[in-house]
């Protein structure tokens, strides 16, 4: 008797269009792009506890509710770059999209809170009136747009604060509400080789649209390691995880190189010329 995932594939062709799509994007030229987002992945994946932890432990003399949100708020960005990170695997473009400015949203909170601990008393209360929040974390008291940077990343670094409002904008023309047609700019309407009943996989919209999420995962590392460096208690896997961020976006260094190398092999990937050995 066939297992149930094998009778709806056998409706659908989904799981198996999910294999065929990503095999064909590590064999693209923009596979490289996503194996650099997995190096960033599995960094956030391995010391995510531990910036966690750290954040909490320093705002013990907060309260309790600020040390909930900052945790809360850090793994909801987290748990959001997985889901941008499984549909970008699958080709599902405008979702990942989607996920990815929710976790600018979690990260943009986070960020704020963090340099300004009072603002824990707009979190989880009065639910059905939004207006101290979003005056706290989006919109500010009548807050212009200052340098590129909307209000609620006003606390993030500079470059990462104006990254991510160019990038949340970009993502909100086609994901939030649906209230114009860009939401359906660039879905496919005929069926592609990575095609299933649910899907019509591109590879080339994939293309396009890898260069904007890595970004995401490069922005969250950088604001993380700048909230526990500064807010944060440091510890040996703190350290660890600061080192590594600040050498990986140097893409010349070596380091980088040989770790991104390593995703290569681990994925079975051969290495592009200029890598192999002599």
């Amino acid at each position: 008797m066939n297992e149930p995932s094998q009778a709806l594939d056998s409706l659908t062709h989904t799981f198996t269009a999910d294999s065929k799509f990503f095999d064909d994007l590590m064999a693209h030229p923009s596979g490289e792009t996503f194996l650099e987002m997995c190096v960033w992945y599995i960094w956030l994946r391995d010391y995510l506890h531990d910036i966690q932890n750290s954040l909490h432990e320093a705002g013990k003399s907060h309260g309790a509710n600020y040390q909930v949100w900052v945790v809360s708020m850090i793994g909801g960005a987290a748990q959001s770059i997985g889901m941008m990170m499984y549909l970008s695997a699958r080709g599902v473009v405008h979702e990942a999209a989607a996920s990815g400015r929710r976790a600018l949203e979690y990260l943009g909170v986070a960020c704020h809170l963090v340099r300004d601990p009072t603002k824990a008393q707009f979190l989880g209360k009065d639910e059905g009136k939004r207006s101290p929040y979003e005056k706290a974390f989006i919109r500010g008291q009548d807050h212009p747009k200052l340098d590129g940077v909307g209000y609620r990343f006003a606390g993030m670094s500079s470059g990462s604060a104006k990254s991510a409002t160019k990038l949340w904008e970009i993502f909100s023309q086609f994901n939030a509400h649906g209230d114009n047609l860009r939401s359906l700019t660039g879905i496919a309407l005929t069926p592609t080789a990575n095609s299933c009943a649910f899907h019509n996989r591109s590879i080339d919209e994939i293309a396009r649209n890898l260069l904007l999420l890595k970004p995401v995962l490069e922005i969250t590392a950088v604001e993380l390691i700048d909230l526990v460096g500064r807010y944060g208690i440091r510890s040996k896997r703190i350290n660890e995880a600061g080192a590594c961020a600040l050498v990986w976006l140097d893409r010349t260094d070596p380091r980088w190189l040989d770790r991104l190398e390593a995703m290569r092999k681990d994925f079975g990937l051969a290495s592009p010329p200029q890598h192999r050995p002599n």
